[in-house]
């Protein structure tokens, strides 16, 4: 505690900051190990969905336990769905792709190979599904198809909108749907894309109710240093800094962020300041 009042005194406050928001996007959303790991992973090593976070913060919000989820292409987010729907298809072009994900197979998941675009578009045909994600080859095919498949108070997802402009068009304003871009980083990579989510004027979909200890376990994965705890019933709001599992992570990623890291930021400072011919204590001011 004495070392972190010391570096508290020295260390500017826009740098604490800077390492603050380091930590929770390093360590909080796991995005550091996921890069080493070249996975979509989160911090703790679960498969999660190669949308931005804000995209995944949301989705986790919404229950889809009674959902028909429709996927053009497979990955690591099959199972992410798997886990939260009743049923998943995914729809694969790549044979070597759809053997990876066949091995990690689920009772209500599904995966079709289709190596040819007349068989890929054709592949969920006979039915209606409450969530359609786009996020494989012939994109824009895929978006003209939405009309025969989405169910009518439907959902539909277009991962990486940012490099299909045409096709986020053409779903806003052939369906009239209402278009949401979630912007941010991600897993594995190192610059930001967008997840877009079109919702039918008819969307709806109940919230996931949570326990008090889950609703505390997802605040503290996600914001790290000061979360709270909203009552359903009287919607108070209570600190968590009584916790001793927040005590004991907050002393952590002080000792982590806030002594190595600003130290070395302190030592290219004062270099560059000198060699810049300024007073190097004026940094600290």
């Amino acid at each position: 505690m004495f070392a972190k009042r010391i570096l508290r005194r020295i260390i500017p406050e826009n740098f604490r900051k800077v390492f603050r928001n380091f930590g929770i996007l390093s360590e909080d959303y796991g995005q550091r190990k996921s890069i080493s790991t070249w996975k979509w992973i989160d911090k703790e090593g679960n498969a999660i969905p190669w949308y931005t976070y804000p995209t995944i913060e949301y989705l986790v919000s919404l229950d889809f336990s009674g959902s028909k989820i429709l996927k053009f292409g497979s990955g690591a987010s099959s199972i992410w769905w798997a886990r939260r729907a009743e049923s998943v298809l995914a729809v694969e072009h790549n044979k070597e792709w759809f053997a990876t994900s066949a091995r990690n197979i689920v009772a209500n998941l599904k995966i079709i190979l289709a190596e040819n675009e007349s068989d890929y578009l054709v592949a969920a045909t006979g039915g209606k599904f409450d969530v359609v994600i786009i996020d494989g080859i012939y994109r824009h095919r895929c978006a003209e198809s939405v009309s025969d498949i989405l169910a009518a108070d439907g959902l539909v997802i277009l991962d990486n909108s940012d490099w299909y402009p045409e096709t986020a068009k053409y779903l806003r304003e052939k369906h009239d749907f209402l278009h949401v871009d979630f912007h941010g980083f991600g897993p594995i990579n190192n610059y930001t894309w967008a997840t877009s989510l079109f919702f039918s004027r008819t969307f709806s979909m109940p919230p996931v109710r949570r326990s008090t200890a889950e609703l505390r376990h997802w605040r503290f994965e996600t914001s790290c240093r000061r979360p709270i705890l909203r009552c359903r019933h009287c919607e108070a709001i209570k600190d968590h800094d009584h916790i001793p599992e927040y005590q004991a992570h907050s002393a952590q990623i002080d000792q982590g962020f806030c002594l190595f890291l600003p130290l070395g930021w302190i030592c290219l400072e004062i270099v560059f300041a000198r060699r810049r011919g300024y007073d190097s204590s004026s940094i600290f001011c």
